[in-house]
């Protein structure tokens, strides 16, 4: 994949710096091309809104400057990456000019991914730009949203799930659900499992311990907490393994939606309950501030109108794919063409 970093940081050794090039290194090692491009460095200014891009223009900007030098790259990328250290509650202006200018292109026209790094002093800064960059750059770049396929237990699963390639499967680890899968049986499924895909663990109310050694094992690439797991019980997990957590919330009024906005984890998923099938009312998560992981009730029939309603960072879909208790490719199928905008399956 052609990845494009537009970093937007002054500062050459700073933390967002450091942070470009572990990203920069691991990419390459997995077989990626990275470009990076430090648009502090470049001479670029703020979009005219002339629309001569749009109009006499063919796509080019009637503007002069460094941004020239960076359309191309945009043309070829695949994948976007913006890194900036967060400045009052927002990208730094260097970048957000860069950002503003890619208006000229419309969409570049291999574009199928984008990523955000951001580094601040302080944990309170980040809601004006990741609000940003969710509902304005890639809504504008109509990226295509992130699919969770969860509680997969049979090898059939997986090589449908292959072939539809979400960002994320998941497997339930919770004993008292009907989609429970003992790890044993996971670990068999996850050989199977494409490495592009990661793997997230349900759990409720499980051990630290448990938990992180799945994690840590390789068994699972997240855990996604479904029970009563508090800040305590997130900050003992963070102590025994450093890979990502989703915490799940049930979401039935403006008070949690507001622990949802303050949990710690890594992200969070708003749900109507654990794996109840029903839909929740989204009204109550259109004013969020952070990513999120949208669940409940989803359906090939329903999931379109949520992505163009609420713009989630991802979908998760367990029962709304499953026909006779078992998942069922055919709707598998449906939920991603549905996310995806393909058409009818």
């Amino acid at each position: 994949m052609n990845i494009l970093v537009l970093n937007g940081s002054p500062r050459a050794s700073g933390n967002t710096a450091a942070m470009v090039n572990a990203f920069s290194e691991g990419a390459q090692q997995s077989g990626h091309q990275v470009e990076v491009v430090n648009v502090c460095q470049k001479k670029i200014a703020g979009c005219l809104a002339c629309e001569y891009c749009h109009t006499k223009g063919d796509g080019r900007c009637i503007q002069q400057d460094d941004m020239q030098q960076v359309y191309p790259l945009l043309q070829e990328a695949e994948m976007i990456v913006l890194a900036s250290p967060i400045y009052y509650h927002s990208f730094t202006g260097q970048l957000q000019c860069a950002i503003n200018r890619i208006y000229a292109l419309d969409k570049p026209k291999k574009l199928k991914k984008a990523a955000l790094i951001m580094s601040s002093g302080s944990n309170h800064v980040y809601c004006g730009a990741i609000y940003e960059y969710q509902n304005s750059f890639l809504n504008y770049l109509k990226l295509e949203d992130r699919i969770k396929l969860c509680g997969l237990s049979r090898a059939c699963d997986i090589e449908m799930a292959n072939q539809l390639s979400p960002e994320y499967i998941g497997f339930v680890f919770t004993p008292k659900s009907k989609r429970y899968i003992p790890p044993e049986k996971a670990a068999g499924l996850k050989e199977l499992l494409n490495p592009g895909i990661k793997a997230v663990g349900v759990f409720v109310d499980e051990s630290p311990e448990t938990i992180a050694h799945l994690l840590n094992s390789g068994l699972v690439d997240i855990a996604q907490l479904h029970g009563r797991e508090d800040e305590s019980y997130i900050d003992q997990l963070r102590r025994l393994t450093d890979k990502p957590v989703i915490k799940a919330f049930r979401i039935k009024s403006a008070d949690d939606m507001a622990a949802a906005e303050h949990c710690t984890a890594d992200s969070v998923l708003l749900d109507s309950g654990a794996g109840t099938g029903t839909v929740f009312d989204w009204k109550l998560v259109q004013n969020i501030t952070r990513l999120y992981f949208l669940a409940g009730g989803l359906s090939p029939d329903n999931v379109k109108n949520a992505v163009d309603v609420l713009h989630p960072f991802a979908v998760d879909v367990s029962s709304g794919i499953e026909s006779g208790g078992v998942k069922d490719p055919v709707k598998m199928a449906a939920f991603v063409a549905a996310v995806r905008k393909e058409g009818k399956v």
